[in-house]
């Protein structure tokens, strides 16, 4: 008889980077359907349906106006008219200057600009 010894499979850890990070994709999901139902994100919590994702804006406003949330979360929100038309999203010459040839692209490629559908799928494809 012989006998096989191995190590066991290496355990996976989970940090809470991890499942905030997951977690805050499931809600901006939850709101990129929200808004797609709506028409914007202005999530009140009168609907049991959507009194988590009600609590998940708040926290999302909260930290803007803090100045706490990512630059990156602040595109995905802003891509679909987060948190309102008066928030002002600050963005470097390089990220300005990358976006506007992209839309340049876009138009000589398709003689329009993009709709908002465009936007929002190619966000989620990139930024979800």
């Amino acid at each position: 008889m012989v006998l096989s010894v191995s190590r066991p499979p290496a355990r996976t850890t989970t940090t809470v980077a991890t499942v905030q990070s997951a977690d805050w994709v499931s809600f901006f999901a939850r709101l990129v359907d929200f808004y797609l139902d709506h028409g914007h994100c202005e999530v009140t919590g009168h609907d049991a349906k959507h009194q988590s994702l009600h609590w998940w804006v708040n926290q999302q406003r909260s930290q803007w106006a803090a100045g706490s949330l990512s630059l990156e979360h602040r595109l995905k929100l802003s891509a679909i008219g987060f948190p309102g038309k008066f928030a002002s999203l600050p963005l470097d010459d390089q990220i300005w200057e990358r976006l506007f040839t992209e839309l340049v692209t876009f138009h000589n490629r398709h003689r329009h600009f993009a709709p908002i559908e465009f936007v929002l799928v190619r966000a989620i494809r990139v930024y979800g």
